[in-house]
Order: structure tokens, then C-alpha cells, then sequence
């Protein structure tokens, strides 16, 4: 381990989860990168270390989940845009939706579009992304026109 990094580790004892990925970042000139995060948390001293999985077995379980989900996201297929059937989309052949998320489920997508509950909590959930997206990019005037229509898209919700 560098020794810039052991200082760092050193003065961040105490310090929140934030505190110490800003001060990874500063560290590495203002740049945050995943590897230097977990190296930093290998320290059971930092706030960080309660954040990680440290149970290989575990670790290794979760992350093969994770390949799994990252399968099932990049599925896509064709499908019509609307009941005339003129105009195809690429859309995720698999959704989870937020109601199903923790249960780690998808369904394929064309089944959730012929169900109105389902369909309806889509929506809710694409809401709810738009919401997201909004804040993410809250400070980007170039989008100033983008975020008025959601403002309207979910007033009219």
C-alpha cells in the first residue's frame, strides 16, 4: 500500500463514508476509482470496511448474482411501439420491477405490457426513474427543457 494512502487511511479514522471517498478521491487527484475504494476499505479501522463483504464464499456468491442481473439487463428485443405495430423499439426483454426487486425476479417484458397491474407499476416505476434522472442532472442548464417536461409528465401523473 502506497504511502500517501496509509496517511490517508491514518487521518480518516473517524471519519463518515463520504469524508473518506472524498479524501480517496483527493488522494488521486480529485479521481475515484473503484479499485482504490475497496484497497482504502481493506482497513477495519475505516468507515468503509463495514460497507464491504469480506467473506470470500459470500463475496464471490454475490457477485456471480450480479453477473446474472448485468445477463438478464442487456437481453433486448423488438417489440411495437403501439397496437398499430408500424414502428419496432429495442426494449429490455427482462424487467424487475420495483415491487419484485429485492426478490431478485424479472419478467420478460412483453408479459408485463398485457397486464395492467404490472403495466401500471411500470409506469410508476419509469416515474420514478424520471425523478432520478431529474436530480442527477439537476445542474445541467443545457437540459433546462428536458426537465420542464418531466415537471409536467409527473404533475400530470
Amino acid at each position: 500500500m502506497g504511502e500517501r494512502l496509509k496517511k490517508a487511511q491514518a487521518i480518516a479514522k473517524k471519519l463518515t463514508v463520504t469524508a473518506e471517498l472524498d479524501l480517496i478521491a483527493s488522494v488521486h487527484g480529485g479521481k475515484l476509482r473503484d479499485r482504490d475504494v475497496v484497497q482504502y476499505a481493506r482497513n477495519p479501522d475505516t468507515a468503509l470496511h463495514a460497507r464491504f463483504n469480506w467473506n470470500i464464499k459470500e463475496a464471490a456468491y454475490e457477485h456471480w448474482l450480479s453477473q446474472a442481473r448485468e445477463l438478464i439487463r442487456v437481453r433486448v428485443t423488438l417489440l411495437p411501439r403501439d397496437e398499430s405495430g408500424e414502428e419496432m423499439v429495442r426494449v429490455r426483454t427482462y424487467m424487475s420491477l420495483t415491487t419484485e426487486r429485492g426478490e431478485g425476479k424479472y419478467r420478460r417484458t412483453v408479459d408485463i405490457l398485457r397486464s395492467e397491474s404490472l403495466r401500471k407499476q411500470m409506469l410508476e416505476d419509469a416515474l420514478d426513474e424520471l425523478k432520478a434522472f431529474r436530480y442527477k442532472y439537476a445542474t445541467l442548464s443545457e437540459l433546462d427543457k428536458v426537465h420542464a417536461e418531466i415537471e409536467k409528465l409527473l404533475k400530470n401523473k
